[in-house]
């Protein structure tokens, strides 16, 4: 079986990239392999797959994490092997320090894929020397045509981490800030002269900024499929580069063969998985392309854990080195919608629920969920906000008019004598007040919010099916059924 991301399923594809910036900087960056002196697995004699900062952590005799057999070398801490830097900023002899650090923190935009403000990236190899910058750029012997995968993830509760953390003085907040472990961005970049280069889509922002942390991993070794090197010759698309890459897609040697090399992530990734299971017609690894397959988690972190503590949480202020960081705003408002505040004590996550960068009414950051359907019992106090593109809590004022149907009323503000139908005026993101109750038990009916550009629909009523994950990660392997009977054997 091959190691890989399960993101990097279908890793190769077509080995193409744009010019890079940082061309002129090939002669000044040596050659080295970051995995080099990492510690090996004893009985296999494989290098130990550990992300940056993070304890070495083996699954026991079951073979799976987040158990009671699983075994911490606390001793042993994952090093720098890649870096990168948001904002493209000159890689020559020194990596260049995390944008808080330099004090230039990238802008973007929330769009969908290829639209809006993109955050521009480099990615490198790091020799692994201790220090603020993530030591110093080499270039490993299989780094040309690598596909790297890079990822971005939100702080959405503004506490200027992401991940599960206790470092933000809250401990019962935990579940809500799972949610940030959902990857907001996914890119491949392909190593071109020492230096893996793109720019990473956001779909998550708020309407004041919200942090967001961009990390990497790639497999880190040479591929097998011996045709791979001509990859890079052909234009994409083209019937030259549809005739190399079809062959691979349909069960060939697509991926690297070797282990995953990480920068600092919120999770502790699984990383043993057969490439082989890629669907056919799944998008390859290839910049200009959306990422169609999924990360999976092998352990969810836990701060409570002593040996683990805080390792696997991503801090915004540019203290871990491996990583970097940017800031994204919602995109233009274009309809009106129903949110309610979060209480990130009491939250509890199920699928579908949709959590997003926010405000309060008081106009301070506060994570906020956007609202598609609601089980209305008795009465709800909800906010009309302006939306972007992508349900992002956006800057924006106008006239919204609000109209129910079935066993459903807005009791306030009541400006026309019915309880059908309301006009409100929303100022700003913060939005404006709206109170609903049902009319009946287990109510079912509609809220309709139109505003000039678009118009959102709350379904009212019994949740009928679980929906969908909110984004493109797995949830956590749930813990086993100590009352379930154990499984047969094949």
């Amino acid at each position: 079986m091959k190691r890989g991301l399960p993101a990097v399923v279908a890793l190769v594809g077509l080995l193409t990239v744009g010019g890079l910036g940082n061309d002129g900087c090939v002669a000044e960056i040596p050659a080295g392999d970051p995995l080099a002196d990492d510690p090996r697995v004893p009985t296999e004699g494989e290098v130990a797959e550990i992300p940056a900062g993070t304890p070495w952590m083996q699954a026991g005799p079951d073979e799976e994490f987040g158990t009671a057999d699983d075994v911490v070398h606390a001793d042993i801490v994952g090093d720098v092997d890649l870096v990168v830097r948001a904002g493209l900023p000159p890689i020559g002899p020194n990596i260049p320090l995390p944008a808080p650090l330099r004090g230039a923190i990238p802008l973007g935009v929330a769009a969908p894929f290829g639209q809006g403000s993109a955050i521009p990236f480099g990615l490198v190899a790091s020799d692994g020397t201790p220090g603020p910058r993530g030591g110093r750029p080499i270039v490993p012997p299989w780094w040309e045509g690598i596909p790297a995968l890079v990822l971005a993830f939100a702080d959405l509760d503004g506490d200027g981490f992401v991940g599960v953390t206790h470092r933000d003085g809250d401990t019962r907040d935990g579940a809500l800030e799972q949610l940030e472990l959902y990857p907001v961005g996914r890119r491949y970049a392909i190593g071109r002269h020492g230096i893996a280069e793109g720019s990473l889509s956001i779909s998550v922002g708020g309407p004041e900024g919200t942090g967001v942390a961009l990390a990497a991993a790639v497999v880190a070794g040479p591929f097998e499929n011996p045709n791979l090197a001509c990859a890079s010759c052909h234009a994409w698309p083209g019937a030259a580069a549809e005739a190399l890459l079809l062959p691979l897609v349909e069960g060939g040697d697509v991926a690297p063969d070797g282990p995953l090399a990480m920068t600092r992530l919120p999770f502790l990734p699984d990383a043993d998985v057969d490439y082989r299971d890629a669907p056919r017609g799944l998008v390859p690894a290839h910049p200009d392309a959306r990422v169609a397959v999924q990360v999976e988690m092998a352990y969810l972190p836990d701060p409570n854990d002593p040996r683990v503590g805080e390792a696997f949480t991503l801090p915004l202020d540019g203290s871990a080195p491996s990583i970097d960081v940017a800031r994204v705003h919602s995109g233009p408002a274009v309809r009106f919608g129903l949110v309610s505040d979060v209480d990130g004590r009491r939250f509890a996550p199920t699928p579908g629920r949709s959590v997003r960068p926010g405000l309060s009414f008081d106009g301070t950051p506060a994570p906020v969920e956007v609202l598609g359907h609601l089980e209305l019992e008795t009465a709800e106090i909800l906010r009309v906000v302006p939306l972007d593109t992508l349900g992002n809590v956006a800057r924006g004022a106008g006239t919204v008019r609000l109209e129910v149907s079935g066993e459903v009323e807005v009791v306030w503000p009541d400006t026309d004598g019915s309880f059908a139908t309301e006009t409100v005026e929303v100022e700003s993101a913060r939005g404006a007040y709206v109170a609903v109750r049902a009319t009946a038990p287990r109510a079912e009916g509609t809220l309709a919010v139109f505003g000039d550009d678009g118009v959102s629909i709350l379904s009212i009523g019994p949740t009928r099916a679980a929906g969908t994950l909110p984004s493109d990660v797995l949830l956590p392997p749930e813990a086993p059924d100590a009352d379930a009977p154990p499984e047969e054997a094949d």
